[in-house]
């Protein structure tokens, strides 16, 4: 920030501190006509989106049944590739598949390793010790 905009900045600040603001009224926009305005209540959406956990980074995505992570000792089998989000919803057997940033996770997966973090010798991935939810995007949360 400049200096002359940081002064001006604080200079409005002390002078909206030491006399008071009223509230505006509400007012009923459209979207397109709401550029630079507040809102004047929280707004909040009728529901998650996305709508399922995601991986957060390129990786295998893991099932730990609640296990509490990963050993560090144990190999997995990498049992499929990347879903669509469309594909989301499909049972899926295997208990590690490879993913990519923003993968859609089916039930179930709780943890995605990086890639640089694991170990891949054929299609066995020796993941190292992880915890669970590492690397999620938990369905409605933006990254």
């Amino acid at each position: 920030m400049q200096e002359g905009c940081r002064g001006r900045f604080t200079s409005c600040l002390r002078m909206t501190l030491e006399t008071g603001w009223e509230r505006l009224p509400a007012e009923r926009l459209r979207t397109q006509d709401a550029a630079g305005r507040v809102a004047y209540r929280d707004i909040a959406a009728g529901h998650d989106f996305p709508p399922y956990n995601r991986s957060a980074v390129d990786g295998y995505a893991i099932r730990t049944h609640g296990r509490g992570g990963t050993s560090g000792s144990e190999e997995l089998e990498v049992g499929g590739l990347s879903l669509s989000a469309a594909q989301v919803h499909q049972v899926v057997s295997a208990e590690c598949i490879e993913v990519s940033t923003g993968t859609p996770l089916p039930e179930g997966f709780d943890l995605v390793v990086k890639k640089e973090d694991a170990t891949l010798s054929g299609r066995k991935v020796l993941p190292g010790r992880h915890m669970p939810w590492e690397n999620v995007a938990v369905r409605g949360e933006r990254t």
